[in-house]
Formats: structure tokens, C-alpha cells, sequence
């Protein structure tokens, strides 16, 4: 056994010697003078393009910017220096959604009489919109981003009214009326939109508050019998519409080597700050008042790719919280009806048709095309009443020219990035169906934002 243990002392002294005397040689090296390594060039990557095969390949390529392409060659977004101050999400290339909605449109029906002269005035009308609720993807991105923004929409006869005066006394051999005039009025509506958009949390959640400004509709029609007097008229009282708070949260983000997606989610609220239309027939009158809060919870999603397009949508819901009513002086509430609901899909996509992100003007141009889905939930409401005046007697019906709208609208338009702090869109927006649903004739739309 003593002798076994000896031959096993001896192999381990015979490997441990050579080994101990490399480390105190190399330790004494290390001492004495310092040792620069020299960096080993990196292995070539068969996956990853040289600068000068990528400038052919690549839109995008700019030396001002450092980005790779794959050999398939599919080129990458944009990718910003490191000195620039720029979004978290910036290499999402994308414009902004223009989007459409013009909202509910009530009519009124009525017939009245003047008990002194027997003069009649009958028609019907729209209520004028200025309570429009703009829909979260109107001039909006599912990305959060630092901006401030002023959008002008105009749309063509939105509104319209069909009003007849007649004076039954004044007859001719046939002993029929033929003093009357009558009135087929088609109203635009202009509204002005102010906003802001400020990001926080590293760009994960935005609050945006917009505040409209309208170009008021009015309406008067003189009487027959005294051309000086006012048979009917309506208007607003003031031209301030609807003032909306939009909070918007990244869901989720997904980068792949062919594109990229973020989903968004959050919720607007629409806070009614003009709400009376004031109605005068002779001299009856009666007020519409729409007050109603609108809740609006939402879901939006972006994907980028890597070439130039790019693909959005937004999935709305519009809730009110209150209804329409009419006041008549004297009387109070006559009648009400319930807002109706609204779910609202808006879908685009674009491409840029040329992008230069070195450039400091006219940085990128592109087409956008939009498809937008309105449905209203409920059928619409509706009740009569009565508006008399000291010599007018008038019986009224308030309520919706249609029952229920699906409404198809479709967007055209183009998209410039003009310097890297301001873009604009200018776009059109034609309805795809007939008077029965659809909110107006054809649209204008001209947005323009300032970005960080």
C-alpha cells in the first residue's frame, strides 16, 4: 500500500513542475513591461451588405446614418443619429391617419300658421352639427408622439333645409294660392381644429387634447305677406364645438427582419362646449340642445415595413353618456332622444414614393389611401311637440331623417415630410353610398403638424 501511494505522489510531481514554472515565467513577463493586444478583425458577416453595394440597393442609404441591409435586399427604415432628439418609435416611418366622421345629423319637421294673417310656413331641416365628434384616428397615429397640430375640414351639404312660405289670401280667378316662396338650401360646414399631443413615460403613453372652432350655419327666410319680417330662422348661439381629451397607451412592439408593429390602446373623452341651436318660426321659437358626453375607447395598431410602406388601423367605439332634447320658452323639456352609438373601423395604407431623411426640406413624399366603416348601433328616436307664440301656432317633430346609417367613406390623399419638424397632408373624402347613408357630399381635408 506504501509503495503504491509513492508512485502516485511521483506522476503528480512530474505534471505539476513544467506547469508551475510557465505561470512564474509568464507572471514575470506581465511585471516587467505592460502587453498591448492587438484586436482581432472581425470574421466577415455573409449576411450584412458593404457600404458600397448598399447605397445601390438601399433608398434609404445616407452616410450621415448607420444601419445594415440584409443580402435579400430588403432595406431598413430610417434610423436617426444618435445626436438627434427624435421619438422613441421613430423608426416607425409613418404619416398620420386623416381619417373622417361627421356624426349624427337630426331633422325637423314642422308646419305652422300665423292665426292673424293665415300665413303658412312648412318645411323641414337639419339640426346644424357643430356638436361633431371627431373620431380618434381623425389627423392621429397609434404612436405617441410629442406634437402640436391645426387641421381645417370642410364638408359639402352636410345640412340642408326645404322651407315654404305661403299666403292663402292672396288668390287669383282660379281661387288657388299663388303667393308662396320656398326655399331648397344645402349647407357647407367648416370646422378648425387646434391640438396638442405631448408623450411621457419613455414615449409609452400620450395625452392629446383637441379644441374645434366652427364656422357657424344660419339660415333666415322672409315672409310673404311682409317681406321685413322673418317667417323662419335658425342658427347657433355660439361656434364652439366639442372639446376632446384623448389618452393614448403602447400595448405591445414587435421587430422583425421584414417589418415592424406596435399595438396601441386607450380611450378619448368629448366634452360638449356649444350645444344650443335656437329655432324661430314667426315668432314661436324653440332651442335643441345637445349636451351629451361621448366616451370613446379604442384599439390601433401600425406596421412598418422595411421598404417604403406602411399599414394602420383604428377600431372605435362612440358611447354618449346623455341625449338631445328641445326647449320651448315657457314650457321647458318638451321631448328628448338618446344619442345614438357609433362603432367606427378606420383602415390605411401608404407608401412613400420618395425619402430622403439627410435632406433638411422636403424629406419624403407619400400617397395615402383610407377606407372608413361607420355604424350606428341603435335606431334613431324621435317625438313630436308644439311651439307656440303670441300669433304662431306650430306643431314640430324632432328626429332622424334615416333610421339607421352605415356609412363607407373612402380617403385620398398625399402625405409630405417638409423639414424633419413639420409635415402636412392634404386629402379628399368621397362616400361610397346614397342619401340614406351617407353624412355629406364629399369632403376636404388639410392637416398640418409640428413634431418633434
Amino acid at each position: 500500500m506504501r509503495l503504491h501511494w509513492r508512485e502516485i505522489q511521483k506522476k503528480i510531481r512530474h505534471w505539476a513542475a513544467p506547469v508551475a514554472t510557465t505561470l512564474m515565467s509568464g507572471s514575470a513577463l506581465l511585471a516587467q513591461a505592460p502587453v498591448q493586444f492587438q484586436p482581432m478583425a472581425p470574421a466577415p458577416n455573409p449576411g450584412i451588405i458593404q457600404a458600397s453595394e448598399q447605397q445601390h440597393l438601399d433608398p434609404y442609404y445616407s452616410e450621415n446614418y448607420t444601419y445594415s441591409l440584409p443580402t435579400n435586399g430588403a432595406p431598413h427604415g430610417p434610423i436617426y443619429p444618435q445626436d438627434t432628439e427624435t421619438s422613441r418609435y421613430a423608426a416607425f416611418d409613418v404619416a398620420n391617419m386623416v381619417g373622417t366622421h361627421f356624426g349624427t345629423v337630426e331633422s325637423v319637421a314642422f308646419s305652422s300658421v300665423n292665426v292673424a294673417t293665415d300665413e303658412t310656413v312648412d318645411g323641414i331641416f337639419g339640426v346644424p352639427a357643430a356638436n361633431r365628434v371627431t373620431n380618434i384616428a381623425e389627423n392621429n397615429s397609434p404612436i405617441p408622439r410629442d406634437r402640436f397640430y391645426m387641421s381645417y375640414s370642410h364638408f359639402a351639404n352636410p345640412i340642408s333645409s326645404h322651407i315654404r312660405v305661403d299666403d292663402p289670401n292672396d288668390m287669383d280667378d282660379d281661387l288657388l294660392p299663388i303667393a308662396a316662396t320656398g326655399t331648397n338650401a344645402q349647407f357647407n360646414h367648416d370646422q378648425f381644429m387646434l391640438g396638442i399631443e405631448k408623450a411621457f413615460f419613455g414615449d409609452s403613453m400620450s395625452l392629446e387634447l383637441r379644441v374645434p372652432i366652427i364656422v357657424q350655419v344660419d339660415q333666415s327666410v322672409p315672409g310673404v305677406i311682409d317681406p321685413t319680417s322673418t317667417a323662419f330662422s335658425m342658427g347657433r348661439d355660439d361656434p364652439n364645438g366639442n372639446i376632446s381629451i384623448n389618452f393614448k397607451r403602447v400595448i405591445g412592439e414587435w421587430h422583425g427582419c421584414y417589418a415592424s408593429a406596435l399595438l396601441t390602446g386607450g380611450a378619448g373623452i368629448t366634452f360638449a362646449a356649444s350645444d344650443t341651436t335656437h329655432v324661430s318660426v314667426g315668432d314661436a321659437e324653440f332651442y335643441v340642445d345637445n349636451s351629451a358626453y361621448h366616451f370613446n375607447p379604442f384599439l390601433a395598431f401600425v406596421v412598418s415595413g422595411k421598404g417604403r410602406w406602411f399599414f394602420q388601423a383604428f377600431f372605435e367605439a362612440d358611447f354618449s353618456t346623455d341625449d338631445i332634447t328641445v326647449h320651448v320658452p315657457g314650457e321647458g323639456r318638451v321631448g328628448y332622444v338618446d344619442v345614438p352609438d357609433y362603432y367606427n373601423i378606420d383602415l390605411g395604407v401608404g407608401y412613400w414614393l420618395t425619402r430622403h431623411t439627410e435632406r433638411r426640406f422636403l424629406r419624403g413624399v407619400a400617397p395615402i389611401l383610407e377606407f372608413h366603416y361607420g355604424r350606428q348601433r341603435q335606431d334613431s328616436q324621435g317625438f313630436a311637440f308644439i311651439a307656440d307664440g303670441d300669433e304662431t301656432l306650430t306643431n314640430a317633430v324632432f328626429g332622424s331623417l334615416y333610421n339607421r346609417q352605415d356609412v363607407y367613406n373612402f380617403t385620398s390623399g398625399i402625405h409630405t415630410e417638409l423639414t424633419r419638424w413639420m409635415n402636412t397632408r392634404v386629402a379628399g373624402v368621397f362616400p361610397f353610398r346614397g342619401d340614406d347613408h351617407r353624412q355629406f357630399d364629399a369632403a376636404l381635408m388639410v392637416q398640418v403638424d409640428i413634431v418633434r
